[in-house]
């Protein structure tokens, strides 16, 4: 209800933060085939523009860290790994996605002696 709350509220120019608060909530309820869905088009966004605009800084950091979240869960540690990369060097603009991002990173690169090809 929220999220259809910010979408009439806030319109059209809220739809990359969107896209990410519903990939969230999915990645959260591990059902990590729709977050994918979601945030991938949004990653892919992100990574075509030369530099973060303002507006998107924050939904770019959450979107590469629910991703990770979701390449985890099913298995795909590499993945993961870079995704949760991403959030810390390239989309580091939300602290506790970052910080969070980085303790992923560290337990995968651990535990599953995971490298980013």
């Amino acid at each position: 209800a929220a999220v259809q709350d910010l979408e009439r509220l806030y319109g059209p120019g809220t739809a990359t933060q969107v896209r990410v608060v519903k990939g969230l909530i999915a990645a959260k309820k591990k059902d990590f085939a729709a977050a994918k869905e979601l945030l991938e088009p949004v990653a892919e966004e992100a990574l075509k523009e030369k530099s973060t605009a303002p507006q998107n800084a924050l939904a770019y950091s959450q979107a590469f860290y629910a991703l990770g979240q979701a390449k985890e869960g099913e298995g795909d540690f590499t993945g993961a790994l870079e995704d949760y990369l991403r959030t810390v060097t390239l989309f580091w603009h939300d602290p506790a996605a970052a910080s969070a991002a980085k303790e992923r990173a560290d337990a995968l690169r651990r535990d599953k002696k995971v490298a980013v090809p």
